[in-house]
């Protein structure tokens, strides 16, 4: 299974985002684990074991972008940036399951597994966890049991 994780800027969001990947390796042994960030990312993500590639998103060219995720083909693409940039890229990807947060309009129209938005404040690295564990769920693949935060 191919999986890309779009989390485009913000170092500090990017780090945060970082528990799934290896979260995703514990539920699908083998699969292939791709980040997708704007080029402030590539040095906090680029010696991580449990990524496959690190994409750097070039946003002067989103079509071309847009083109270059499409044609890796994944099987998922999980937007944890959820804004209408990354909301587009998820819906134009091919993926069979584009996955992200149900908030506003474009949460509606460009995921096909939209989980609801949580109404409580939540530590982050667990929110984003938890948007993970709704699609596993959604897609029938056994979700691994959550690692407490520490």
């Amino acid at each position: 299974m191919r999986i890309l994780i779009v989390q485009l800027r913000r170092v500090g969001d990017i780090l945060l985002t970082t528990p799934v990947a290896p979260y995703l390796r514990q539920a699908i042994p083998g699969a292939s684990v791709d980040f997708l960030c704007e080029p402030m990312g590539k040095t906090v993500l680029e010696t991580n074991p449990h990524l496959s590639n690190v994409l750097i998103y070039d946003r002067k060219h989103a079509l071309r972008e847009i083109a270059r995720v499409r044609s890796r083909k994944y099987d998922a693409v999980l937007d944890f940036l959820n804004n209408p940039r990354s909301a587009h890229l998820t819906a134009a990807s091919g993926a069979r399951w584009r996955v992200g947060f149900k908030n506003g309009f474009w949460g509606s129209v460009c995921y096909n597994v939209a989980a609801p938005v949580p109404k409580e404040p939540e530590y982050v690295p667990s929110r984003k966890l938890r948007l993970v564990r709704f699609w596993l769920e959604t897609a029938g693949i056994p979700a691994p049991a959550p690692a407490s935060a520490p």
